[in-house]
């Protein structure tokens, strides 16, 4: 039985399939579920349904009853940060997504709260300008 060596650039290939396949292996990080909880889980499905619906105020009750069963959950901080900007309650939108980065390490979350925050800040400096255009 012969055995036949890889040319350079046959072993290149090789090299560099395996290396980006334990790259990608080493570095995908999978997005860990909200909670480990299954009602908190529900509460926040429940949640987003609501919010997709525009029923943002039974989504902030489904929300503030999750955070009573885990009140250092960022991720539910973020939620809830949403469903206010999404109301127009830009005040609160901002406090909540600032709360959700006191509480994480997460540099994804933290990225999602900064993008909420900016939005709420022009969202709010465009209602304040429209309001004071007609003279509310």
């Amino acid at each position: 039985m012969r055995i036949e060596t890889l040319s350079g650039l046959g072993l290149v290939s090789v090299t560099l399939v395996i290396l980006a396949s334990c790259t990608t292996t080493a570095t995908r990080q999978e997005r860990q579920p909200i909670s480990d909880q299954a009602a908190v889980v529900n509460w926040v499905d429940s949640a987003r349904y609501l919010r997709e619906r525009k029923q943002f105020d039974q989504a902030a009750v489904k929300l503030e009853r999750a955070l009573r069963v885990e009140p250092g959950n960022a991720s539910l901080w973020h939620e809830l940060a949403r469903v206010h900007l999404d109301q127009g309650n830009f005040d609160q939108a901002i406090q909540f997504a600032n709360k959700s980065n006191a509480l994480t390490r997460d540099n994804d979350l933290k990225t999602s709260n900064r993008r909420l925050v900016n939005a709420a800040q022009s969202r709010r400096k465009r209602r304040d300008a429209q309001g004071k255009q007609y003279g509310i």
